[in-house]
């Protein structure tokens, strides 16, 4: 694959690229042992390490929850647990079909997709819900969890 020769001007989008190619094999997999646990993973108790031991959330908290409502087409459930799962998703899927579509066919596609931008404002967003989780929780004892 010649990142240059589709129109890209670094290798920031290469090496992102086969980050992306690592997650697409661990993704399946993922999505297997959720599905296989999903009912348990809904209903269960909350089993984050920083919760059981500080009785604060983490940034992460509802990830795997968040993971098996979407696979169960729980949307809305999903973006409650933990929204950067979703958001991390559709930008996953978008990067790699636009970087995809551009590496093979040379014309089409975005080759200026900001990928390091959008996995800091991901992981932005991801700071941000678990402050304002630490603030309902903390204050006024409302949770999602």
């Amino acid at each position: 694959m010649n990142f240059q020769k589709a129109g890209f001007k670094d290798d920031t989008t290469k090496y992102w690229f086969i980050v992306g190619i690592v997650v697409f094999f661990i993704l399946p997999v993922a999505a297997v042992f959720v599905l296989r646990n999903a009912e348990l993973i809904l209903n269960g108790e909350n089993n984050c390490f920083v919760f059981r031991h500080f009785h604060i959330f983490c940034p992460g908290c509802g990830g795997t929850r968040a993971f098996a409502a979407l696979l169960k087409g729980q949307i809305l459930n999903s973006i409650l647990y933990n929204p950067v799962v979703l958001t991390g998703l559709v930008s996953y899927f978008f990067f790699m079909i636009n970087t995809f579509i551009c590496l093979f066919t040379q014309k089409w596609g975005f080759r200026r997709f900001p990928i390091t931008i959008v996995v800091f404002l991901n992981l932005g967003l991801m700071l941000l819900q678990c402050i304002i989780r630490n603030i309902l929780y903390l204050g006024f004892s409302v949770t999602c969890l």
